[in-house]
């Protein structure tokens, strides 16, 4: 009944109730463990976004690149707000809940509204700024040096990853 309200209604005031109201049943869910209506809760929320969208982007008057939708929305804003702060809030009721958002950043990233920070790399460098290797490049070049060598035997998995 809550994404309902939320999807038809234009006043702010409303919307922010029905927000907090997503976020008492989250509370609610995570309590008594109810995880499956937990993870419907989420499944309604991306959904609400994905409509959201698709209403905004329907409308011919807008010819606009598709990332100013999220950003010029305030339902849109608010919507991907609660999802996201529930998610977060209540990650251990998460089981398959999991895909739609997933499926959310997944639109973002193809649309190209992601922030920057969230693409780069920049929180793995070294002392001196330079961006490390990933693990399994590591790995990789530490398997192929000790096949070249002939020494792999006796080394366990672990010792190729750190």
């Amino acid at each position: 009944a809550l994404s309902v309200v939320f999807e038809t209604t234009e006043d702010n005031k409303v919307l922010r109730k029905t927000i907090e109201g997503f976020h008492d049943f989250a509370k609610i869910c995570s309590f008594h463990k109810l995880d499956d209506e937990f993870n419907k809760l989420i499944a309604t929320l991306s959904k609400s976004l994905f409509k959201f969208a698709e209403l905004a982007a329907a409308q011919p008057e807008r010819i606009e690149e598709p990332h100013w939708v999220f950003v010029r929305n305030a339902k849109v804003q608010m919507a991907a707000q609660a999802m996201f702060t529930i998610s977060f809030s209540y990650a251990d009721c998460l089981r398959d809940g999991w895909k739609p958002l997933l499926d959310y950043v997944a639109k973002l990233h193809k649309i190209q509204a992601l922030p920057a920070a969230l693409l780069e790399r920049d929180d793995f460098v070294d002392l001196q700024g330079r961006p490390l290797l990933s693990s399994t490049h590591v790995a990789i070049k530490m398997l192929h040096s000790e096949s070249t060598r002939g020494g792999a035997k006796g080394r366990s998995i672990f010792s190729y990853l750190w």
